[in-house]
C-alpha cells in the first residue's frame, strides 16, 4: 500500500513544490496527512488574478477580433489549458481555499458589462473605418455613413440588452435545488427541536 511518508533525514525533491514523494511506508519514515501537507503551502488568497486574467483575454477577444478573427479559438484553447493548470494550482501548490457564499462576481459583473458595451462600440466603429458601409452601400453620402453606423450600434445594444433581460441570472433549476435545499434545512431543525422538546 503506497503512503505518503517523508524520510526525516531527506529534504523533499522540488524545493518550489514543498510536496513529498510518494513512496512505500517503511521504517525510518512517518506518515503525512494532507492537513499537515497543506499547511505548509502557501495560502490561495484572493481570486483577484484569475478574475483579472479573464478579463484582460475577454477584452482582447471582444475589441480586437475584427483585427484578428482568430482571437476567439485562441482564447478557446488557452481556457482549456486554463483549466486544467488552475486545477493543479488548486490541488497541489496552495492551501485548500474555503469556499464563501457570494450572491455573485461583484464588480468584474459590471465590469464585464461596461467592456461588453464597449467592445460593441468599437466593432461598429470599426466597420464604419473600413470602407465595408460605402462599398455595400455606395450612394450613400458620409453623413449617411455615420448614421448607418451609429443606427447599427444601437440596434446591437437594443438586442444585447434584451437577450440580458430574456436570460435569466440564475437557471431555474439552481432555484429548484435551493428551495429543496432550504426546505430541508427547515425540516432538519423543525426535527431537532421536537427532539430537544421531548428530552
Amino acid at each position: 500500500m503506497f503512503r505518503v511518508s517523508v524520510s526525516p533525514l531527506e529534504s523533499p525533491s522540488s524545493p518550489r513544490l514543498p510536496i513529498p514523494e510518494f513512496s512505500l511506508a517503511n521504517e525510518g519514515s512517518f506518515d503525512v496527512s494532507q492537513a499537515e501537507l497543506e499547511c505548509v503551502m502557501p495560502t490561495y488568497d484572493r481570486p483577484l488574478d484569475d478574475y483579472l486574467e479573464m478579463f484582460i483575454q475577454f477584452g482582447y477577444v471582444l475589441l480586437f477580433s475584427p483585427a484578428f478573427p482568430l482571437a476567439a479559438l485562441s482564447a478557446l484553447l488557452n481556457n482549456k489549458l486554463e483549466v486544467r493548470v488552475d486545477a493543479f494550482k488548486l490541488c497541489n501548490t496552495v492551501q485548500r481555499p474555503f469556499g464563501r457564499e457570494a450572491r455573485d462576481i461583484g464588480a468584474w459583473q459590471r465590469a464585464m458589462e461596461v467592456l461588453g458595451t464597449m467592445g460593441v462600440i468599437v466593432n461598429c466603429a470599426l466597420i464604419g473605418q473600413s470602407g465595408l458601409v460605402k462599398r455595400m452601400l455606395p450612394d450613400l453620402s458620409w453623413g449617411g455613413q455615420i448614421l448607418f453606423i451609429v443606427l447599427l450600434e444601437h440596434l446591437i445594444l437594443g438586442v444585447k440588452r434584451l437577450i440580458d433581460l430574456a436570460v435569466p441570472d440564475v437557471p431555474e433549476w439552481i432555484t429548484i435545488e435551493i428551495a429543496k435545499q432550504e426546505h430541508l434545512r427547515r425540516e432538519a431543525f423543525k426535527i431537532g427541536f421536537i427532539l430537544r422538546k421531548e428530552e
